[in-house]
């Protein structure tokens, strides 16, 4: 079994490979199932807009409470196992509130056994908001106290600390959706959202705001969880967007809606050993999911969560962060 100073000899070999654009795709395999998009066209123009991004963030994290800290010691990407809150949030355009998360995923990697996981909250979810002395609905904590509350009442939940969030509103998604020339899908379901209608079957090239109607529908089709199959899927096709990335012409106009959108507390250096890790990890990725019941409390629908489910869930996501 290679020792941890064997791996970081290898990782130092390989950085000397390092490709800032093509390892930047990589990443999304984790980040963009929250409607993130982060690209670059040189190192120094990936700098730049992380450090934007990190400035934003930093703004975001200052104007809430206090991230509770789980661990007792810090971890170092790369090298340890993390986590990261990945968060789509509904603003965006004429919206300039602090807004809600309406996607919340969970990823856990661990580079040392080569393992992922990628967990989805239902926006709705009953739970118990991190600094409110009452119980309500799980998108509410960002708004309420953006990414640290949100971090805070995900700990909470699955018993296991958050390392790291990224955020980017829906006006970003559509802007990054149609700087990549869209997205070839099939719909899995029939149903309108908006002004778009969706036809199982019937492929479609799809803008970034059908794309946005795609995925946001959640009163029919499949409710919440017909929500989740669908980001999975647009997920999916841009995954295969971005693998063929040499092939991209907009490089520039993503760099501005993603350094204008997006907010993340990761750093150039975190990025770059997520991207070194990614194709060992991804081969070896679980998807998970929270599972409830849906209610209508004082006339307010609410998903209440399976506490069996959510067990087990905690459970497994606590084993790929090596916690005892």
């Amino acid at each position: 079994m290679m020792n941890r100073r064997s791996r970081n000899r290898g990782r130092r070999r390989r950085r000397k490979r390092f490709n800032p654009l093509g390892c930047f795709f990589q990443i999304l395999l984790v980040l963009i199932l929250a409607g993130g998009l982060y690209v670059g066209y040189t190192y120094f123009t990936l700098r730049q807009s992380v450090q934007q991004i990190n400035n934003a963030a930093l703004q975001l994290h200052e104007s809430g409470p206090e991230r509770e800290e789980v661990r007792e010691e810090s971890v170092e990407v790369g090298e340890d196992s993390i986590s990261i809150l990945i968060m789509g949030i509904d603003t965006g355009g004429e919206r300039t509130d602090v807004g809600r998360s309406d996607i919340m995923i969970v990823a856990t990697l661990n580079p040392n056994t080569d393992q992922a996981t990628i967990t989805s909250i239902p926006r709705d979810s009953y739970v118990e908001i991190s600094g409110v002395p009452s119980r309500d609905k799980i998108n509410h904590a960002y708004a309420f106290g953006g990414p640290n509350m949100a971090a805070n009442t995900v700990q909470n939940l699955l018993g296991i600390p958050i390392d790291y969030t990224f955020s980017m509103d829906m006006d970003g998604f559509v802007r990054a959706i149609d700087a990549l020339g869209g997205l070839t899908i099939t719909p899995v379901m029939t149903f309108e959202q908006g002004e778009h209608q969706f036809v199982e079957g019937q492929t479609q090239i799809m803008d970034g705001e059908a794309v946005l109607d795609y995925v946001r529908n959640r009163y029919t089709a499949g409710g919440d969880y017909g929500r989740q199959e669908r980001a999975r899927q647009v997920a999916e096709a841009l995954f295969g967007k971005i693998q063929n990335f040499d092939t991209l012409t907009n490089v520039n106009e993503l760099i501005t809606v993603f350094s204008e959108t997006v907010a993340t507390n990761l750093t150039i250096s975190d990025l770059q050993d997520i991207a070194l890790d990614s194709n060992e990890i991804f081969n070896n990725l679980e998807t998970l999911n929270l599972e409830g019941e849906g209610e209508m409390i004082d006339g307010v629908y609410y998903e209440i969560l399976n506490e069996s489910v959510v067990a087990d869930v905690s459970q497994k996501l606590q084993e790929n962060l090596g916690m005892e």
